[in-house]
Formats: C-alpha cells, sequence, structure tokens
C-alpha cells in the first residue's frame, strides 16, 4: 500500500492535484537516495544492472567509475530520467536477494513522494502510478477470485499504470479479462470467440438477455425491456476493439490514461458478471 499524500490544514486551500513534475525539494530528496544506494564502491554490480536496464550506452572495456558517470550523467538530465534511475534501481533492490532492514528502500521512496505529492508511487519491484485507494481497494477485491479474468485484470492493471508500461497491451488484456466472464455466458459455443461476438449477439438480440440492472428513472420515457442491455452493450463497445489493433483510418495508440479507464471499466463488467446479474431471459 501507498502512503496518502498530504492532506492540506483545516481551513487551508487544496494542495492541488498530484504532480508530474519534481520539486527542487523532492528532487534533491530523490538525488540522495539514488546516490546512497548507488554510488557506494561494494554497489558496482547493482550500477551495472541499473545501467543494462535503462540501456545505457557504455564502451566495450569500461572501469566502474565509467559507468557511474555515465549513469550520473543521465540522471541529472532531466526529472523523468532521474525517475526512471528511481524505478530501474528499486527494480535491481528487489531482484538482489538482499534482506533489508525496515523501512525497505522503496517505503523510503514512497515516503517522500507521497509528501511531494507525485502522481508516482514506490513499490517493491518501481514506479507506478498513483491511485485512489478506493480504486486499488476495487482491483484487488475483483481479482480476490483466481482464474483468467483476475489474471488478465492484474496483468492490465500493472500495463495501464506502471512506469513502463504499454497501454495498448493493458487494453488488450482488459479486453481478456471481460471475454473470460461473458463469452461463457454469451457465446458459449461460437468457435473462436472474441467479444466482438459477444457485443454482437446483446446488440442482435438485446431482448432476450437480462442484465440484472435497471434504468432508475422515474419519468418517461420508460425504460423498454431492451433499453438496459444497450447500457451494458454502451460499455463493451468502450472496451472493443482496441484503437491500436488494426490498421486503417482509425488506427491510433491509446494513452495511458484511456488504459487506466478500460481498465476500471474491465474491472466493472467482470464484477457485474461474476455477481450473476446478466442472464439470458
Amino acid at each position: 500500500m501507498g502512503v496518502d499524500p498530504l492532506a492540506p490544514l483545516p481551513g487551508r486551500p487544496s494542495l492541488g492535484p498530484l504532480k508530474t513534475d519534481l520539486s527542487p525539494a523532492l528532487r534533491a530528496t530523490l538525488l540522495r537516495w539514488v546516490e546512497t544506494q548507488l554510488l557506494p564502491t561494494q554497489a558496482g554490480d547493482r550500477v551495472l544492472a541499473v545501467a543494462t536496464a535503462l540501456d545505457i550506452p557504455l564502451l566495450d572495456a569500461f572501469a566502474d567509475e565509467d559507468v557511474i558517470g555515465s549513469l550520473e550523467y543521465f540522471w541529472r538530465e532531466s526529472d523523468g530520467q532521474l525517475l526512471d534511475v528511481v524505478h530501474a534501481t528499486l527494480h535491481v533492490l528487489a531482484n538482489s536477494g538482499i534482506v533489508f532492514r525496515p523501512p525497505q528502500p522503496y517505503e523510503e521512496v514512497e515516503k517522500h513522494l507521497a509528501l511531494g505529492r507525485s502522481v508516482w508511487q514506490a513499490t517493491a519491484t518501481g514506479l507506478v502510478r498513483r491511485v485512489e485507494a478506493a480504486t486499488q481497494a476495487a482491483l484487488e477485491w475483483t481479482t480476490m477470485t483466481a482464474d483468467a479474468a483476475s489474471a488478465e485484470l492484474k496483468e492490465a492493471w500493472e500495463k495501464a499504470t506502471s512506469r513502463e508500461g504499454d497501454p495498448s497491451d493493458a487494453w488488450d488484456h482488459a479486453i481478456k479479462a471481460v471475454e473470460a466472464v461473458l463469452i461463457p455466458i454469451v457465446v458459449p459455443t461460437q468457435v473462436g470467440p472474441h467479444l466482438g461476438h459477444v457485443l454482437g449477439q446483446l446488440d442482435r438480440h438485446g431482448q432476450l438477455w437480462e442484465p440484472g440492472l435497471r434504468y432508475n428513472q422515474t419519468k418517461p420515457p420508460d425504460s423498454s425491456p431492451r433499453s438496459p442491455v444497450e447500457a451494458l452493450v454502451g460499455v463493451l463497445r468502450l472496451i472493443y476493439p482496441n484503437p491500436d489493433r488494426h490498421v486503417g483510418p482509425g488506427h491510433r495508440t491509446p494513452t495511458a490514461a484511456e488504459a487506466r479507464v478500460v481498465v476500471q471499466l474491465a474491472m466493472t463488467v467482470v464484477q457485474w458478471a461474476r455477481e450473476g446479474l446478466i442472464v439470458k431471459r
């Protein structure tokens, strides 16, 4: 779990949104942490591992000080590159086999990132996008069941929030999570099924399906038997297809923000299906 960002004092203005950049104080703090982890003479293997992870060019024949110099030049160039070094260092430390005394390295970093209201949160294996506690709790609740949908959602979330994430891949895994729960319900006998088949069935034969939810409006227009299914279809159309899937006029690479929203929509649909609400009339 991450540390909650600092809240304003009672009666004081809001501290504003989370920050994508680093304040001078936070940058200095992270620099000090990086130097503590990478500059000691016994940290040579660790330094080389971080340089390798970040693909920092090195000469064929190099001394330890050459690696340190190249890495130090890299992390001082920009906030983004400093964060890349922090991310890679956390990952290397997590796989080093070293048993650290509390606090763990990532806990030290997370304390300062949270105080600095950074959009990035430190975990044992690297930096991820900071999200509200309720969103994180919803993910954990939805993925408690050990099945294919949970595995796909976890992978989708990692790809959508990790510093080295892949929004398009996150979107693909979100689709697979929804397919895992809806295909057995909606098109169980379909050969080579995918979410497009589910959409087609619900769109063309919506009157045959009960989504378990009703529009709560009390005034006309009244909901037809089909209308609530159209709401489910609308959600699925936001999820499917991935705009990065096919080459053509509509092809584009999704943004990280879009991917995060799509993964959360997929979480909703997965829970919707698991509650047993989506059934044939």
